[in-house]
């Protein structure tokens, strides 16, 4: 068992639903083992990949003939990028620690959440918060408040101009 605070929209949210003794019971009513989860998981993933992959095929009156390779594999490798892909189960966690971060939740406080080590957390901040564009975007407007004072941006000729030297 884990005892952890939650947030405020899903303790309201509990409070309305029927008692049971875990939030996601497994399937029996008892507490998941790994393995389980995991099937579990593979299973839905399994799932939803093929309703994104009929209901693509279905929009676009399915995949050109045979005879139109290029074409056709085009239209596979498109398909192919909306599903899931390479979701694994543990990016669940991976992302609730990222929307903690945004949330400036600090390090110890999302271990505290997330059942990581704050080693663990840093590693995965330091891996996936820079990819985030919100991130860039809020260094930007930072920068931009600070104003001249920080402002030793050097500015670069033109790719024309330096081959002209």
């Amino acid at each position: 068992m884990v005892d952890v605070p939650c947030h405020a929209r899903l303790w309201a949210e509990l409070k309305l639903a029927p008692k049971v003794g875990l939030l996601l019971p497994a399937p029996r009513g008892g507490a998941w083992t790994y393995r389980n989860f995991a099937r579990r998981w593979d299973d839905i993933a399994r799932r939803a990949n093929l309703m994104i992959i009929r209901r693509e095929l279905r929009a676009r009156g399915g995949l050109p003939s045979q005879a139109n390779r290029a074409e056709r594999d085009l239209a596979k490798t498109a398909i192919r990028s909306m599903t899931l892909g390479e979701l694994q189960r543990r990016d669940v966690r991976r992302t609730g620690i990222i929307q903690l971060a945004l949330a400036e939740a600090t390090t110890p406080q999302i271990a505290a959440l997330s059942g990581h080590s704050i080693d663990q957390v840093q590693t995965i901040l330091d891996t996936y918060l820079p990819r985030r564009g919100e991130v860039a975007l809020g260094g930007v407007e930072k920068w931009e408040k600070a104003g001249p004072a920080v402002s030793n941006v050097v500015t670069l000729p033109s790719p024309k101009a330096r081959k002209a030297t």
